[in-house]
């Protein structure tokens, strides 16, 4: 193969995938596929862990929802927004949520998908802290720290973890 062929291959294949990036995206399930209903409150659990009880100034926090479906299979979306993580420090004050955009809380992308649950599964979603605050991302002092998670608006639970030195 010549260049100049090698090169007119690579030019159609970047223009195919192009081509296919622009093309409408779906949200119709595929052909065959069977959608599920949406899970309902009562059949989910929700638990939150910290990958660990304390942390040294500067590790990255990683927390985790375990979401347990109790019933048939079913699906939960997942977005920006939900589950919403916010982590608040030990008077209560908004340190992190997962819609923080330039340090600054609430710039949730609006962007969403459904998540198949099966029945008697649970599945995960994790988030990673930084262990800064603020537009100007200042790190916050050692302390304990609440990690705080709410899905649907109405199923939330918690837990705490330390920063340390």
């Amino acid at each position: 193969m010549t260049l100049r062929s090698h090169i007119k291959s690579l030019v159609a294949g970047a223009v195919m995938i192009l081509s296919l990036a622009a093309l409408p995206s779906s949200t119709t399930p595929p052909v065959g596929a069977v959608a599920l209903s949406p899970c309902s409150d009562s059949q989910l659990t929700l638990s939150v862990t910290s990958s660990a009880p304390s942390y040294h100034a500067g590790v990255v926090v990683r927390n985790v929802l375990h979401i347990t479906n109790n019933g048939a299979a079913c699906s939960v979306t997942i977005s920006a927004s939900s589950p919403a993580f916010t982590i608040t420090n030990s008077a209560g004050v908004l340190e992190w949520n997962n819609c923080f955009s330039a340090g600054v809380a609430g710039a949730c992308s609006m962007a969403a998908y459904q998540r198949s649950v099966g029945a008697h599964q649970t599945i995960a979603q994790a988030v990673l802290w930084d262990q800064t605050s603020g537009a100007m991302r200042h790190r916050v002092p050692v302390g304990t720290y609440r990690i705080s998670v709410t899905m649907n608006a109405s199923k939330a639970v918690s837990t705490t973890f330390i920063l340390k030195k």
